[in-house]
């Protein structure tokens, strides 16, 4: 006798026809029968997301009420736009906000996560590691720290019960050390030719069009120059340069000067340091130029709140063809050196060693804690140091003074 086939609406789970997903039945706290599609065709997670409803239940008869139901349900999206808001009403930067949700969408598309019980650590590792097999592990950590952002938000605005991605790593592993680029530090000599290499590709490159054509841009070339000098005798990075007004100089004072206010600076302290006297000149001479430069425009003059210097966003690539003008660069390989702004401020502590100032005076113009970070990166010497300086230092001894050989007696003495 044949056994009649099972209907597909037995079991919990259970199939109905014409869906490829199971479904649930169960019986919530007020007694209403509910049937529930999981939307997965596994049935062991079926069989979870049964267990996990059946335990909801129960503690709803128990009075116990789930704070966090409406977002177990509410589309992650609108989660992300709640934290674009949040970012934009705190004045982040829009660039770092764009980047920022852009690099969580990628995420939530990689783990197909509709809803946030559907976010997973093991999903937010195995997408990192596809960033970082394509990208560098500077991408991936920036992906990391979006990721978490989003994560610790979720926690701390009370939208989740937990931080779902708390133990993901931010920082790749050993990625410190490789951040530390071996820069070249030009001699005084060098440092001429940096500066002068300036104005010579400006009228190499003017006649061929482009930025260097344009009307006025001598007077950029020129404060370039400026800019140069003033990193290379008192080593100032390249953001510290940025934040001066004309009011920080101190040039027709008997000491001139220059002085940074410790919210600019990299270690939080006050920074005065003194100013050459060519240094002062093609300050004041700049100063003249930009005046002039305003008249002609019908602009008021230069303010005393004015900042100093203007940095192009690619001052790095912009030294770096100045350098290779000057013949300055190395032919590409494993050992080169990098050559970008923050090199003229390791130029600085190079030429003062030259000149034989003393340690201490150097680290406190380059403002280190620690001498030896003074002497060990920023004294660091360049090639052909050795043979620069050593031959010749040695006094020739009496033996040698006549140009003869050691006689007998030199050699048993």
């Amino acid at each position: 006798m044949r056994q009649a086939a099972q209907s597909p609406w037995n079991g919990n789970p259970y199939r109905r026809p014409n869906s490829p997903f199971w479904h649930i039945v169960f019986t919530d706290a007020d007694g209403v029968t509910r049937r529930r599609s999981t939307r997965t065709k596994d049935v062991r997670i079926a069989r979870e997301r049964l267990a996990e409803t059946l335990r909801g239940v129960e503690q709803a008869r128990l009075g116990h009420v789930d704070r966090f139901a409406r977002n177990r349900t509410v589309p992650i999206q609108q989660l992300v736009d709640e934290y674009k808001a949040t970012l934009e009403a705190n004045e982040s930067a829009p660039r770092y906000v764009a980047g920022t949700i852009r690099q969580i969408r990628q995420f939530l598309a990689f783990a197909k996560a509709k809803h946030l019980p559907e976010i997973h650590i093991a999903d937010a590792e195995r997408f990192l590691t596809a960033i970082r097999a394509e990208r560098s592990a500077k991408t991936r950590d920036h992906y990391a720290g979006a990721l978490r952002g989003f994560s610790k938000w979720l926690e701390r605005t009370g939208r989740w019960e937990c931080d779902p991605l708390r133990n993901l790593a931010v920082r790749t592993s050993n990625r410190d050390k490789f951040r530390i680029f071996k820069r070249v530090g030009f001699r005084f000599e060098e440092a001429e030719r940096l500066v002068e290499a300036a104005w010579t590709r400006y009228v190499a490159e003017r006649p061929l069009g482009g930025l260097q054509s344009r009307p006025d841009y001598c007077e950029a070339v020129r404060d370039r120059q400026v800019l140069y000098w003033f990193v290379l005798t008192t080593a100032f990075r390249a953001g510290e340069c940025a934040s001066l007004c004309w009011d920080d100089l101190r040039l027709d004072s008997a000491r001139p000067s220059v002085r940074l206010d410790g919210r600019f600076t990299k270690n939080g302290d006050d920074a005065v340091i003194p100013l050459q006297g060519f240094v002062v000149d093609s300050l004041l001479q700049m100063r003249a130029r930009r005046d002039a430069l305003h008249a002609r425009r019908g602009d008021d003059p230069v303010r005393d709140a004015d900042r100093v210097f203007r940095l192009p966003s690619k001052i790095a690539t912009i030294v770096r063809k100045d350098a290779e003008t000057a013949g300055l660069t190395a032919e590409r390989g494993a050992g080169r050196k990098r050559v970008d702004f923050h090199c003229l401020r390791k130029s600085c502590a190079r030429i003062l060693i030259e000149l034989k100032v003393h340690p201490k005076v150097i680290q406190q113009v380059l403002r280190h804690s620690d001498i030896r970070l003074t002497m060990d990166l920023y004294g660091e010497l360049g090639d052909g140091d050795l043979f620069r300086e050593l031959p010749g230092t040695f006094p020739v001894p009496r033996m040698f003074a006549t140009g003869g050989e050691p006689t007998s007696t030199d050699r048993a003495g």
